[in-house]
């Protein structure tokens, strides 16, 4: 490690980083990123998942009991479930050891990357993680940061590249503002996270200060009124990339079997059809929109590009079926 050149974070060289409620879906795979980008990781949470511990052990980073933080630390990084009454962050305050949030940290350590923002309310992390699937299956090298875990292991939640890297951004507390993207997909907007938007208003304007930050291009389904709302009456410098039925990139029909969907493509696709390994029309909404930005970036997308997709943990995870009873599990906010 001592042959790795770091990037200097907030303006000055760091080594150690501990990570508070490092357990999170969203902190998990920041901390594998950190560590393949040279860092000394710690970590603490107050009840590990299993499955997620293994994680970050296998990657080496270490983990601590409450308040364990190694000495040497340089940066402290809190999930936003964290509160700042928590005893790790009111002693690290109390030391004068800087804290951050996961999504100042995240657009810190991007930085010096061109940045594929996957935004929006709903379906970030399995559009997230469809775009990585279809990236990696065309041989395109490119890094990335999931919001969550493939449900196979598959492939894991973060990789580091020289040059590409597509990661899953969140509005929730703000941090999004910190984001300029080289190119941002927009997989919807809906009024969310209302603890930290008061009104409507406040999301949208966040959602229009990212859109006019944006490099290259900003790609919209063209069913999301609101996103055509705030194009139009803020257009930003990068070109607008629609997909959907009537966009620039269209899906004109999806029919679904038992365990996956055919899209029937057109406009600037270059395939007249694809398979997703996926169900529901939202989940064809969601390909055809990591498709489309695949394609974008030059790479080779085929049929069955998305046809070994292993789908995302609690994201309609099937835990049972019979010819009378399915039971799936999912997860939102709501």
């Amino acid at each position: 490690m001592s042959d790795v050149i770091l990037p200097p974070l907030f303006g000055r060289p760091l080594r150690q980083v501990h990570l508070l409620g490092a357990g999170g879906m969203g902190m998990v795979p920041l901390g594998l990123y950190l560590v393949q980008r040279g860092f000394k990781v710690s970590a603490e949470d107050d009840s590990w998942n299993p499955a997620t511990r293994a994680l970050l052990e296998q990657a080496g980073v270490e983990l601590t009991a409450a308040n364990g933080r190694p000495a040497g630390t340089d940066l402290v990084v809190f999930s936003p479930a964290v509160a700042h009454t928590h005893p790790a962050r009111a002693l690290a305050t109390v030391q004068g050891i800087e804290q951050v949030r996961r999504g100042e940290m995240l657009a810190e350590i991007t930085r010096d990357r061109k940045l594929v923002a996957v935004v929006g309310s709903h379906g970030k992390t399995t559009t997230t993680a469809m775009l990585i699937t279809a990236l990696q299956q065309s041989g395109f090298d490119c890094g990335w940061v999931l919001g969550g875990l493939f449900s196979d292991h598959a492939l894991p939640p973060a990789r580091d590249a020289a040059e590409w890297l597509v990661a899953e951004v969140d509005e929730s507390d703000g941090t999004i503002g910190l984001f300029a993207p080289e190119i941002t997909l927009t997989v919807n907007l809906d009024w969310d996270h209302a603890d930290h938007y008061a009104k409507p208003g406040d999301l949208e304007k966040e959602f229009a200060a990212l859109f006019a930050r944006t490099k290259q291009a900003v790609f919209m389904s063209d069913a999301c009124v609101l996103s055509r709302t705030l194009l139009s009456e803020f257009p930003p410098h990068a070109s607008v990339i629609t997909f959907g039925v009537i966009g620039d990139y269209q899906c004109a029909h999806s029919e679904e079997s038992a365990a996956e969907i055919e899209l029937k493509l057109g406009g600037r696709f270059a395939l007249s059809r694809a398979r997703v390994r996926a169900r529901g029309e939202f989940n064809a909404h969601n390909a055809v929109a990591a498709l489309a930005v695949a394609q974008h970036l030059g790479a080779a997308i085929t049929p069955d590009s998305l046809a070994a997709f292993s789908g995302v943990r609690r994201r309609q995870t099937l835990l049972y079926s019979s010819s009378t009873l399915a039971i799936f599990e999912d997860y939102a906010h709501h």
